[in-house]
């Protein structure tokens, strides 16, 4: 196993707006865009059992527990943290499987214990804490979870806890393994942002440590391949004055989905307090660029721009302003997928290659109401599905954006 240390201006996390942001410029009146229709599959009701959402989500604010969406072939699978279980419904909303906790959940009344014959079948597993879950093309359904207090292990080096195992179950409910650092039964990985399959069934393990991220690469019987480290001190930027003069965040990153590259979404900020001779102050918004690293080789090969969401200036002066983009994930020919807020429940949806070729513009709308809180999704093929969490219920909805004829434009 290889590993590839990309190593120099440490950014401030705590400054930035949280998760789908418009960044630091203000939203005007947005452009209007072809409306992609968001189709509604089914609504979840909340509570604690077997087909409910046990929810804990206060407007504006994070949860601490992850509910995570992922649709593959027709079936959605959507793990509940509060709850610790994994419930996997068909697109009409019917729960076929359910992987459970029964320490901390009623008894199943739709279900039953796997057994020969059984359509709809239960599984017993003592989550800890769920936390991402990926699916593999031949089925194997991984969950991240939490390892026993006297399993932990902190680096101080790194300034990170090792506690969260990679646990692998067979397409018949089984339990196989857990995966660790070193692949079966290896040390703990510290605390895990995503996790992702790729067409080749290799498994990419995306960790987050305090001095930047660390990913691991398995093969499909879980031998590591290779690792990236990358570091927040030394992120690639493509402008002198942001180098002199300001730093760049790495947003988010993923994985191709055919090949050992990883996308990250670097945002660039410029520090006027360092800047000499001018009047301006403060920090300010630069540019967003996609980078392409090459993993098994550690080295990043392209830098493109991603363009703003463009909306009429607020000050009025008859210009415009741009928006910025979270980077959600990537789907096939690694087209990269990209969302912005658009004012209210709306969003627009760009979908970009890795040239900074743009293929498509559309907006979507969430719906009316109260949003709690949103979990977006992007399926190999290129499908959008979320997540959507309104007061008195859940809503699984997707954008069929792989059946756009025309990717460009």
């Amino acid at each position: 196993m290889s590993s590839h240390k990309l190593r120099a201006v440490k950014p401030l996390f705590w400054f930035f707006m949280g998760s789908l942001s418009a960044g630091f410029l203000p939203a005007g009146c947005a452009k209007a865009a072809p409306v992609l229709e968001k189709q509604t599959l089914f609504y979840l009701s909340y509570g604690k059992m077997e087909d409910q959402l046990d929810a804990y989500h206060e407007e504006g604010r994070q949860s601490l527990f992850k509910d995570r969406l992922l649709m593959r072939d027709g079936l959605f699978y959507l793990s509940n943290s509060a709850s610790s279980k994994i419930m996997i419904f068909n697109s009409y909303g019917d729960i076929i499987n359910l992987y459970f906790n029964r320490e901390v959940n009623p008894d199943p009344v739709l279900l039953r214990a796997a057994s020969g014959g059984a359509t709809r079948r239960l599984y017993e597993y003592p989550f800890r804490d769920l936390g991402e879950i990926a699916l593999s093309p031949d089925k194997l359904l991984l969950a991240d979870d939490r390892v026993a207090e006297d399993r932990m292990e902190y680096d101080p080096q790194l300034g990170a806890m090792f506690n969260r195992i990679v646990l692998q179950f067979d397409g018949e409910g089984n339990f196989i393994d857990y995966l660790g650092q070193e692949g079966p039964g290896g040390t703990p990985f510290p605390y895990i942002d995503k996790l992702r399959v790729t067409g080749e069934k290799e498994l990419v393990v995306f960790t987050k440590n305090p001095s930047g991220w660390k990913v691991f690469w398995f093969s499909p019987q879980g031998k590591p391949l290779y690792t990236a480290e990358i570091a927040n001190e030394n992120l690639p930027v493509s402008s002198d004055r942001v180098r002199d003069y300001g730093f760049a965040v790495l947003e988010t990153l993923d994985s191709s989905l055919s090949s050992g590259r990883l996308y990250l979404k670097i945002d660039s900020y410029l520090d006027y307090d360092k800047i000499p001779n001018t009047d301006r102050r403060g920090i300010e918004f630069f540019s967003s660029q996609l980078w392409t690293l090459d993993a098994p080789e550690g080295r990043y090969l392209s830098g493109v721009e991603i363009p703003g969401y463009a909306v009429s200036d607020p000050q009025g002066t008859g210009g415009e302003a741009a928006l910025v983009y979270e980077f959600i994930g990537t789907a096939k020919e690694d087209y990269c997928f990209f969302i912005c807020l658009a004012g209210g429940n709306r969003y627009n949806l760009m979908v970009m290659d890795a040239l900074g070729r743009v293929l498509i513009r559309r907006d979507i709308s969430l719906g009316e109401g109260k949003l709690m809180f949103k979990e977006f999704q992007v399926s190999s093929g290129g499908i959008l599905s979320a997540l959507i969490g309104w007061e008195d219920r859940a809503e699984v909805a997707w954008w069929r954006v792989d059946e756009l004829g025309n990717w460009e434009g």
